[in-house]
C-alpha cells in the first residue's frame, strides 16, 4: 500500500487492506391497511380541541401593519421597535421584531399612522432558524380588549 495515492485507494474500495463496512439497514416494519398508525389515540378516546383542528379561538387574517412596539427585552433593556404585524385576529397578532422577548412580557404595540395604543402580552416567540424565527404571537393583556377590525381593514389591507 505504500506509494498508492489517496484516490486509487478511495477508487479501489479498500483502505488499509479492509474493505470499509457497509452501512446498516434500518428495519422498516410496515402497517396493515386497517391498523392505526403508532401514535393515534386509542379506539373510543376523546382528543382535546386544542389538538384538533379547530385550536383557533378567533379568525386569523393575514396583514401587513406598520407599528411600534415599545417594552423590555429578554436582557431586561428597553427597546423602540419599528415592526409590522403580519397576521391579526380579534385576541392578538403576530409581529415580526428583532428583538428577542420572553414570553409574558406585556409590550404596548402602537399603530404608526393612528393614535392608539394596545397592551399585549406575548404569548411565545419564534425558535431561531425556525419559519416563525423573530416572529412573536401576542394576545391583549386584558381580555375585554380586543382591534377595532373595521377601521383596520379600512386603513389596511386584511386577508383571510
Amino acid at each position: 500500500m505504500k506509494g498508492s495515492s489517496l484516490s486509487s485507494l478511495i477508487n479501489s474500495g479498500t483502505f488499509g487492506g479492509k474493505e470499509p463496512p457497509l452501512p446498516r439497514r434500518k428495519s422498516i416494519r410496515t402497517r396493515e391497511l386497517n391498523e392505526p398508525p403508532p401514535d393515534a389515540a386509542p379506539a373510543g378516546a376523546e382528543i382535546p380541541a386544542e389538538v384538533g383542528e379547530e385550536r383557533r379561538r378567533s379568525e386569523r387574517m393575514t396583514a401587513r401593519i406598520p407599528v411600534i412596539l415599545l417594552g423590555k427585552d429578554a436582557r431586561g433593556r428597553e427597546f423602540f421597535d419599528r415592526s409590522e404585524v403580519v397576521s391579526i385576529d380579534s385576541r392578538g397578532a403576530r409581529v415580526r421584531t428583532r428583538f428577542s422577548i420572553r414570553p409574558g412580557t406585556i409590550l404596548e404595540v402602537r399603530l404608526t399612522d393612528e393614535m392608539v395604543t394596545k397592551r399585549l402580552r406575548v404569548v411565545w416567540q419564534g425558535d431561531p432558524g425556525s419559519l416563525y424565527e423573530r416572529m412573536l404571537g401576542l394576545e391583549f393583556a386584558d381580555p375585554n380588549d380586543t382591534w377595532n377590525l373595521g377601521m383596520l381593514g379600512a386603513r389596511w389591507e386584511l386577508g383571510l
